[in-house]
């Protein structure tokens, strides 16, 4: 029996020291002996820049000029950027990007005759050196920055809108939309004020103002209002067109032509619906519902359209909000999550729901009369996160950390830009120092799969003639990077197998980032789905969706923020249940891993009280810090001495999880995490001829060298969330190991002054399930001087 407490390094800021960096490689030739390719590549850039000049200086000689550069799939890697010699950013502003590897950079006109410059001056011939028999390539840095770059492109109408004036005009006619476009800007205010004097920052002032000037002077019907950039990650103009002009189609024609021509307009975006289901067909079968006994529980928030009134899940609520009145409000979706949060494992007799009962508060904010909905949001989904977060501090205040959203908007994740919504919830949950649960989205109508076939050929075969490819991706705001996002699971069939929900929308998320995180039991898609809760008026109820998973997984979640005295970080709670994970036997083949990661991420995850606690022939240890510029996390430890061999070899099972909180810019879209952090297992190794000792990767991914493109695809580089496990029969010849955190730093990036917590679980395991690995390598540790605790009542301040 589990009995044995997960271990808390308290010491672990300790190991934090200098980063030993290996000395940066040479430039790279991207066009090595094919010098005629070269030739023609400068060529194609020159012309390129000449089109760019020559429109821009048409139309403002002296002013600001936006260009897109596409960089080749190999040079995507920080160091192949073109910022020192093309593109020279003390002349220039790195201020952006969209897809991997593409850059929005800003500059005057005047810039493109010395970046034409540039260009030209690159040598056409590679230059060659000979080292011990061996020719390499050794580009200047100006061939090897102009070899790197694709395309230079200037940011054109073209990039500014995703959609048909016609859809646009159908669109805002729905009242839950407020009427208003979000128009994204290239720059801000707040950002061009705080930029040193020069002549760029001269040159926004200007463009911001003379831009603002001739919107309000087009006579255009509208409301301009601004969103703070702190709250949504990136300069937002919301422009509301009236009421009584929103069905105008000339009305749309113009403003959309007038923001298309502007150069400071990065996006024209049209602003999400919040969607909600109602819940399934009520039985005729009562419900009794158990009274809380005496104790603490813990509280999850209910992000939602409100819970029903009734008397026996009243007693099961700490609070409420009363923004939305309850007159015609449909509270069927809002009841049914209460339901399952507070007495989920009474209604479904199945072992995965089996969890700790909690209470709710209920945050009923989302109005289900679409037109009642800009009466409480009159500039749309802006005013829902606005009024959410003031909500959250009330709720704060009656022992709320993790907050069930079951909300999601019909626009699906976009691999190359990160979304206002997901921004803006990210930023809450920061400013908040709480965890959004969130569902994957569900799939409907023809978009629904077959079910899902047991034999690995069948189910290749069943996604591969999926007729909807790409349609069936995340919804937002799943892209979330802060937020658990959950997919959605089967109950289990007669034989006790669990599978994918045919409805359940797949990953990844933006920058091919690893969504969803996690999956639970969200009922069958069928009459009789499987999973029960109670109904709007307090009968028995049936439904099914990604918006029931999510609740089962806050649940879990509040588990381990209640039974963990301190102050626990919200990167230890993630690390934490994603550590401890069961994956479906479905997806248990090593080929179908990344299929698996697509569907329900690291898998089902176990109890809260499972999570804290391990069997005899285990240990699992928990390493809490900040890393600031240039530190990295260095642990020396020996392994388990009942799993080392005479010679020196290791065996054992081993998971390791981490969770960092990385610094994040919405306007960078794919590359918008902009620090990432990896976490390594090392085992020593000395040369038998030197003596010289280093320590070598033992993990899954573990200094597997790719391209960068591939590093994040399959990798999860640059991703907050890392698992690694790994299984050793007789690994390597001594017991000596490392534990290490490195960061790395995108281009054009600083490291947070404050540092960027961490959260590391590490689980060695005998896979024998013999040999006394608590007792024996607790003991190691604490000779080692290394100071270790309980976590439930230890767990010290994290370092912010």
């Amino acid at each position: 029996m589990a009995n044995n407490p997960v271990q808390i390094v308290m010491n672990t800021q300790n190991y934090v020291g200098s980063l030993e960096r290996q000395p940066g490689g040479s430039n790279t030739d991207f066009y090595a002996g094919r010098d005629e390719k070269f030739a023609e590549h400068k060529a194609s850039l020159l012309s390129q820049i000449s089109d760019i000049k020559s429109t821009s200086t048409k139309k403002n000689d002296a002013g600001l000029v936006f260009v897109k550069v596409a960089l080749q799939s190999r040079a995507i890697a920080k160091s192949h950027r073109p910022i020192q010699k093309v593109f020279d950013i003390r002349k220039s502003d790195y201020i952006g990007g969209e897809k991997m590897g593409s850059m929005i950079m800003e500059m005057p006109v005047g810039e493109l005759d010395k970046i034409y410059g540039t260009v030209s001056g690159a040598e056409e011939e590679t230059t060659w050196e000979v080292r011990n028999s061996k020719r390499t390539a050794k580009p200047s840095r100006v061939r090897s920055e102009v070899g790197a770059i694709n395309s230079i492109q200037k940011y054109s109408s073209a990039d500014r809108r995703k959609f048909t004036i016609g859809k646009a005009r159908e669109w805002l006619q729905r009242p839950e939309t407020g009427g208003a476009y979000y128009i994204e800007m290239m720059i801000g205010m707040t950002d061009s004020l705080s930029k040193p004097d020069g002549i760029i920052k001269e040159l926004e002032l200007y463009e911001l103002k003379n831009f603002r000037e001739r919107l309000e002077g087009a006579g255009f019907p509208i409301e301009l209002s601004e969103v703070e950039q702190e709250f949504v990650g990136s300069e937002i103009l919301v422009v509301k067109i009236l009421r009584e002009y929103v069905s105008d189609l000339s009305v749309h024609e113009g403003l959309i032509s007038f923001f298309e021509n502007e150069e400071l307009v990065k996006h024209i975006l049209l602003p999400p619906i919040l969607q909600s289901e109602f819940a399934g067909v009520e039985s005729e079968e009562s419900v009794e519902i158990q009274q809380p006994g005496e104790g603490l529980y813990p509280v999850v928030g209910i992000i939602d359209t409100g819970v029903s009134k009734l008397d026996g899940l009243n007693s099961w609520k700490v609070g409420e909000t009363d923004y939305i009145p309850s007159e015609g409000q449909d509270h069927s979706h809002g009841t049914f999550i209460a339901g399952l949060i507070a007495h989920g494992d009474h209604f479904n007799q199945y072992q995965e729901l089996d969890e700790q009962k909690c209470k709710y508060f209920d945050l009923g904010l989302h109005p289900t009369q679409a037109s009642k909905y800009e009466d409480y949001y009159p500039r749309g989904f802006i005013d829902f996160l606005v009024q959410l977060d003031f909500e959250i501090i009330a709720a704060k205040s009656e022992g709320v950390r993790v907050f069930n959203m079951s909300l999601s908007v019909e626009l699906p994740v976009s691999d190359d830009e990160y979304g206002v919504f997901a921004s803006t919830i990210d930023k809450l949950a920061r400013k908040h120092d709480v965890i959004f649960v969130l569902p994957a989205g569900n799939l409907n109508g023809n978009l629904v799969r077959e079910s899902w076939p047991v034999e690995k050929i069948k189910l290749l075969e069943m996604l591969a003639g999926y007729k909807y490819q790409g349609q069936d991706r995340l919804f937002q705001p799943a892209d979330s990077i802060s937020s658990v996002v959950v997919g959605a699971l089967d109950p289990p069939d007669e034989v006790g197998l669990i599978k994918p929900a045919r409805y359940t929308r797949r990953g990844p998320g933006p920058g091919l980032g690893a969504k969803p995180d996690l999956s639970h039991i969200g009922g069958r898609y069928e009459k009789n789905t499987g999973l029960k809760s109670i109904s709007k008026s307090g009968v028995l109820v049936e439904d099914c969706g990604t918006s029931y998973a999510a609740p089962l997984v806050a649940k879990t979640l509040a588990v381990l923020n209640s039974n963990i005295e301190g102050d626990v970080g919200v990167e230890t709670l993630k690390a934490l249940l994603m550590h401890n994970t069961v994956i479906p036997e479905c997806f248990l083949d090593d080929d179908l891993h990344a299929i698996r990661k697509d569907f329900v991420g690291v898998g089902m995850p176990l109890k809260g009280d499972d999570c804290l606690t391990v069997e005899d022939y285990q240990i699992s240890l928990i390493f809490n810090g900040a890393i600031t510029d240039k530190n990295a996390l260095d642990f020396q430890f020996s392994w388990p001495e009942s799993l080392v061999n005479d010679s020196g070899g290791c065996r054992g099972d081993v998971k390791v999880t981490m969770a960092y909180a990385p610094p994040v810019d919405k306007r960078y879209g794919a590359e918008f995490v902009r620090v990432n952090m990896d976490v390594f297992l090392r085992q020593e190794e000395v040369d038998k001829v030197t003596g010289e000792v280093k320590f070598r990767g033992r993990l899954s991914g573990d200094e597997h060298k790719n391209y960068e493109k591939e590093l994040v695809e399959n990798g999860s580089k640059w991703w907050p969330v890392k698992v690694k496990t790994g299984r050793f029969l007789r690994k390597g010849v001594s017991s000596q190991w490392k534990l290490v955190v490195v960061p790395l730093v995108r281009a054009n990036c600083l490291f947070p002054e404050e540092g960027i917590p961490f959260s590391v679980v590490l689980t060695i395991s005998d896979g024998k399930k013999i040999s006394p690995i608590f007792a024996e390598m607790r003991a190691q540790l604490q000779q080692q001087g290394v100071e270790i605790s309980d976590v439930k009542t230890a767990l010290t301040a994290r370092v912010r």
